[in-house]
């Protein structure tokens, strides 16, 4: 169901007229044929009596034909009337008018003339009676004029007839830029134009007002870790320091999260083998992902219909109020995903559609859920469309789904993920497994600075050597000649962290006798609730600069090391991957039992939990490697997920969610609201009669597991102000050398 006409401004009415002669199947006529089923599918949302109809003429027989659908159920109000053309029907303009409110709604409240011309109308084809009248007609409603192109007219000409038809109605205009051979993959045509028109760029309902807590410690970091003890005074040396951002595993109240704009695009080829199948569990999943959103999270679905590949919104962003919710879990459960396969391009398009579209976006996290069978085989490419700074979390169902692509989609974007799901296995874990990270998002746009110090003491400074970071990177040199790298991650989750190894070359010193030298500060920033840009206070990466450096391993060498073997395995997945793609098995089965037998050389004191979920996903990709067609089938999605998962430090899906492991070795990753979730997922699973437990009652249960965690960041902030400001009081009492 979808909003009332109250919350969406109303039904539209909207008429395509076909401003040209459609005796033939010209390349204007496949172009607004393109127009008529992406409005079709943006308007369909906005309210169930949303209409569209259609105006266009044939010389062949000197006739009109119309016609008008509910766009949402697709059912015929007017059915392809075709009446002998008369006198000074304007192009259409006249038939348009008796379309818009007709039929079963009496009056529209808001009606739309779209009118597109291939040169071939008004001031040349007076006397045909179609045409005549065009140019003098005076409109009710408003109308907007396109050119299709293709009739070799004079286009100055032709554009000042369209503007002067538009300019004789109400609010129209007049769009100089021909329409695109693709609109509905034009970002400027489908989403700047269009959704302009149309007023998609209204069509999200209002949240409540976001939390003014201040968002202090939501995001904190920890003290450096370094390679060694010590370094040389008089002579170049190097090390490697570990910088870690942590965000509490409990934010202590709901509403002091973001709040989530979700859109979920679903791909689903029902017509495929088991698609049928495929789509009961994807609807199962819907339904349990609208129990877990709340009041403050809004939701949005694009799918396809039966009859074209275009992504169609089955609905605005609705608010999951108890009545969202109501309607949403309706429209899934009846027959509004009942459509076939979606162009991937157009389903990514028209969701980034829906979010770009928004007017309400302070303090509100923008992600896409993107979930398929499919592989590009209805043209296009979604990998030159540009998320943004918008998450696409994408998921591979099944042996058929492009699985490649769907991991470059999720690459692609800030903090993205892709995930796995086997054909014949659950769906509702997965979903459940990432929307429990979604609903506790910390902070958004975080950052981390580091600017080197110690005047020319610092050769080079760069982020180590390992996994493919999916995060963007940059270095440069500041106006003091100081060497800066930020890095940024786009989101965190509570209970996530963000590890950086960052590797220094450091010159001979100056000094003579050993000291503490600052050879770098990192600060790192994000923005909350409010929206204000949060900067926390700065660390100083400190190192002692002696003539005897020690020459046993530093205090932090085993964390080091720990967290070197973790981005190698990223790598070594990658080169696994590519020799089993060769054909080579055997080979790849050698480089990832390497790989396990430096991850069974890691000594840590984090109660083997590291070792554990590392090694568990080398042992079972090693099996999945055991021949050709498990390894097609299982083990080349596995490792993508795998590697999706270690470039963003997120958990992903990679296939193995039903296994009886223990959360901590499905992904190393995992947050406690997403097991929690993972949990609760499995049972629905088993009996989708089971009650599923509502957000506050899951934070409830973190709160009473880790009473200090609500107020664990705000402490370690003030704590860590005070230990700087100490700082401060001693260097001026007693400055160093450096």
């Amino acid at each position: 169901m979808a909003k009332s006409d109250a919350e969406s401004g109303g039904p539209l009415d909207v008429v395509i007229v076909y401003a040209f002669d459609s005796s033939t199947m010209t390349a204007a006529y496949a172009k607004v044929n393109k127009v008529y089923y992406l409005v079709e599918g943006k308007i369909g949302c906005f309210s169930s009596n949303s209409m569209i109809s259609y105006v266009y003429f044939e010389s062949s027989n000197n006739s009109c034909t119309s016609g008008k659908i509910f766009a949402r159920e697709r059912r015929i109000i007017i059915g392809g009337s075709t009446t002998p053309c008369t006198p000074n029907m304007a192009s259409g303009l006249s038939e348009a008018h008796r379309m818009i409110g007709g039929g079963e709604i009496p009056a529209a409240k808001k009606g739309i003339i779209l009118f597109f011309s291939d040169g071939l109308t008004m001031d040349k084809n007076k006397g045909s009676f179609f045409f005549d009248g065009t140019t003098d007609y005076v409109s009710k409603w408003p109308v907007y004029t396109f050119i299709v192109g293709g009739g070799g007219e004079d286009d100055l000409q032709q554009a000042a007839e369209l503007r002067t038809i538009a300019a004789n109605s109400p609010g129209g205009t007049f769009n100089p830029t021909p329409v695109p051979d693709e609109p509905q993959r034009s970002v400027v045509f489908s989403q700047e134009v269009l959704d302009t028109i149309l007023g998609s760029t209204q069509d999200d309902e209002t949240p409540p007002a976001p939390d003014s807590g201040g968002g202090i410690g939501l995001v904190t970091m920890k003290k450096p870790r370094y390679s060694k003890n010590d370094v040389a005074l008089s002579s170049a040396d190097s090390l490697t320091v570990l910088l870690e951002l942590n965000a509490p595993s409990s934010s202590g109240k709901a509403g002091s999260r973001e709040g989530l704009d979700l859109v979920v695009v679903l791909a689903i080829n029902r017509s495929r083998e088991g698609g049928e199948a495929k789509l009961s569990e994807v609807k199962k999943a819907m339904e349990f992902m609208i129990m877990k959103l709340t009041a403050m999270d809004r939701l949005s679905i694009v799918s396809g219909k039966t009859d074209h590949m275009y992504g169609l919104r089955q609905c605005p962003l609705r608010l999951m109020t108890p009545a969202g919710q109501a309607d949403l879990k309706d429209l899934v459960a009846g027959g509004g995903l009942e459509g076939s396969g979606i162009n991937l391009q157009e389903g990514l398009m028209e969701a980034l559609g829906v979010i770009r579209g928004r007017v309400h976006k302070q303090g509100r996290a923008a992600n896409i859920f993107f979930l398929t069978d499919d592989s590009q085989v209805y043209g296009g490419d979604a990998l030159s469309v540009d998320p943004g700074e918008v998450a696409v979390h994408t998921f591979g169902l099944g042996r058929k789904a492009g699985h490649e692509l769907l991991k470059n989609m999720a690459k692609k974007s800030r903090g993205g993920t892709y995930s796995f799901v086997p054909d014949d296995s659950s769906v509702c874990a997965p979903l459940s497994l990432m929307l429990g990270g979604l609903v506790t998002i910390a902070a958004q746009d975080l950052q981390l600075t580091l600017t080197s110090k110690g005047g020319k003491d610092v050769e080079a400074m760069a982020v180590a050597a390992g996994v493919d970071y999916n995060y963007k990177q940059t270095a440069s040199v500041n106006s003091r000649g100081e060497k800066e790298i930020t890095i940024s991650f786009g989101t965190i989750f509570s209970g996530e962290s963000r590890r950086v190894s960052v590797d220094f070359t450091l010159r001979p010193s100056n000094n003579s006798t050993r000291f503490n030298a600052t050879i770098a500060e990192a600060q790192h920033s994000y923005t909350a609730q409010h929206g204000a840009l949060q900067k926390q206070p700065p660390r100083d990466v400190l190192i002692r600069r002696t003539a005897m450096p020690t020459a046993a391993p530093g205090v932090d060498a085993a964390r080091l090391h720990a967290d070197e073997v973790r981005r190698q395995q990223a790598v070594s997945i990658d080169a696994a991957t590519a020799l089993a793609d060769a054909g080579k098995l055997e080979e790849a089965r050698y480089r990832l039992q390497d790989m396990l037998n430096a991850v069974e050389d890691v000594m840590l004191d984090d109660g083997g939990k590291m070792v554990a979920a590392l090694r568990a996903e080398l042992l079972q990709l090693i099996k999945l490697t055991a021949s050709k067609e498990l390894y097609d089938e299982l083990g080349r999605p596995y490792a993508f997920a795998a590697v999706s998962s270690h470039g963003c430090q997120r958990a992903a899906a990679k296939g193995d969610l039903l296994l009886e492991l223990p959360p901590v070795a499905v992904s190393l990753y995992v947050t406690p609201r997403m097991i929690t979730h993972l949990a609760q997922a499995q049972k629905f699973d088993k009996d989708p009669n089971t009650p599923v437990p509502s957000a506050d009652e899951d934070l409830q249960k973190e709160i009473a597991a880790d009473p200090m965690a609500p107020v664990a960041g705000a402490l370690a902030f003030y704590l860590d102000n005070a230990i700087q400001s100490l700082k401060a009081i001693q260097k001026i009492i007693a400055p160093t050398n450096n």
